[in-house]
């Protein structure tokens, strides 16, 4: 069963509101797989991400929502996603048999592939993601004892009125499974574990998407900026969806990639996990956009990063600033969101810590930074909040909501 717990946090109160939300009526989902495969007894995972579409014109709102651990049309536990009219019945969404890809040199195994693990939305765009970040790329051997299995992850977007889904696969590149060191010649993984898609976010105002890559580099991780190239299509291709109900994806969106290179940004170390969560906001200006990611490993307290994208491809990211855990093992960065929680009109950071331990173990615990024109985060008079359940894990997923109650002040 699926349930959404809102949490309305202010800065310089003591006290958390639920305010403007329908608590005594709410809609619930239930898992449509029980029905559908009565047979199969294991959990789906129902409800671990999902976005919310809220209609347009004379299209109905719905909500898209993940079961990673669910089995598809090929009796595959691939994992699945649902797609769930307001107060309707959910509907099995094939995102698999509807993918398009340009590249089909590869075998691949998508049993256990978690799609569904991770998904955004854009509302401006109309486009939504979905991530299998256990997407697999068999790698044959002469020898069949030899094969081996890079998880390397694999996305799927499309429009909230298309008729088919568009295939990622951000780490599948010749020649870069394996890195070599030149001088001593030891090898790790490179690309061949990265599992891109294990976070994924679209920044409010830009086309632009960022994937997490926690296993790239021997699990020191990266992230992986996909953009649209502006009008790098001819103009028939631009044109051809005019007019219609459905479309299909341009040629030119997501069309640039760019991978942060693991090797050369050296905030990071081996097991740090950056990409493990990922957002962006306006931070320093109105004008500058920002992203954030995590490496809830960092250091055993967990680090987060906030960065540009170099221009050049594959270089290091342009880091601004860091802020790190203060406590062993809280796994600081678990998961982060941005919004203006003080309108001020500069967006402020929200970073869970899920594993810090205040009187018992792990009730959990977040922290807030302010965005700030002096180009450093700041802290406000009370930075944090810890959760008062042992095992609690306060934190472990964190969402802005914006005004929902016209106070002038953000909730979380």
């Amino acid at each position: 069963m699926l349930s959404l717990i809102f949490l309305h946090i202010f800065v310089f109160v003591n006290c958390c509101y639920s305010f403007n939300i329908d608590t005594n009526y709410p809609i619930v989902y239930e898992d449509p797989s029980k029905y559908l495969l009565p047979s199969v007894n294991t959990s789906s995972y129902f409800g671990y991400s999902l976005v919310l579409y809220p209609g347009k014109r004379s299209r109905k709102p719905w909500v898209l929502i993940g079961a990673p651990k669910g089995i598809d049309a090929n009796k595959r536990t691939s994992g699945v996603c649902f797609k769930c009219g307001i107060a309707e019945t959910c509907e099995f969404f094939d995102i698999n048999a509807q993918s398009q890809s340009a590249r089909t040199n590869y075998e691949e195994r998508i049993d256990n592939a978690w799609l569904g693990g991770s998904m955004d939305i854009n509302y401006e765009s109309e486009r939504i993601v979905t991530c299998a970040p256990r997407w697999i790329k068999v790698q044959r051997s002469r020898d069949p004892r030899k094969d081996d299995y890079h998880i390397q992850g694999a996305c799927y977007w499309f429009h909230t009125d298309d008729n088919s889904t568009q295939k990622l696969l951000p780490l599948l590149e010749p020649g870069k499974d394996i890195y070599t060191h030149p001088g001593s010649g030891g090898s790790v993984y490179y690309y061949a574990q990265g599992q891109a898609g294990f976070s994924v976010h679209m920044p409010v105002k830009e086309k632009e998407m960022i994937l997490g890559a926690p296993g790239v580099y021997n699990w020191d991780g990266t992230t992986i900026l996909y953009k649209d190239n502006v009008e790098t299509s001819p103009i028939a291709s631009r044109l051809q969806n005019a007019g219609k109900s459905r479309r299909f994806a341009d040629p030119s969106e997501f069309s640039y990639k760019n991978i942060a290179s693991a090797i050369e940004t050296k905030q990071t170390l081996a097991y740090d996990l950056l990409g493990y969560s990922s957002t962006s906001g306006y931070f320093y200006s109105r004008k500058l956009l920002s992203y954030v990611s995590s490496a809830p490993r960092s250091d055993y307290k967990g680090q987060i990063l906030i960065y540009e994208f170099a221009k050049s491809v594959e270089t290091t990211l342009i880091v601004k600033e860091t802020k790190h855990g203060q406590q062993f093992g809280e796994y600081f960065g678990g998961a982060i969101t941005a919004g203006d929680i003080n309108n001020d009109g500069l967006d402020d950071l929200i970073v869970g810590a899920p594993f810090h331990t205040a009187q018992k173990y792990n009730e959990g615990k977040i922290y807030i930074f302010l965005g700030s024109k002096s180009g450093r985060l700041q802290d406000p008079k009370r930075n944090h909040i810890v959760g008062k359940s042992a095992n609690g894990q306060f934190g472990t997923t964190v969402q802005y909501l914006g005004d929902i109650n016209h106070d002038s002040f953000g909730g979380m």
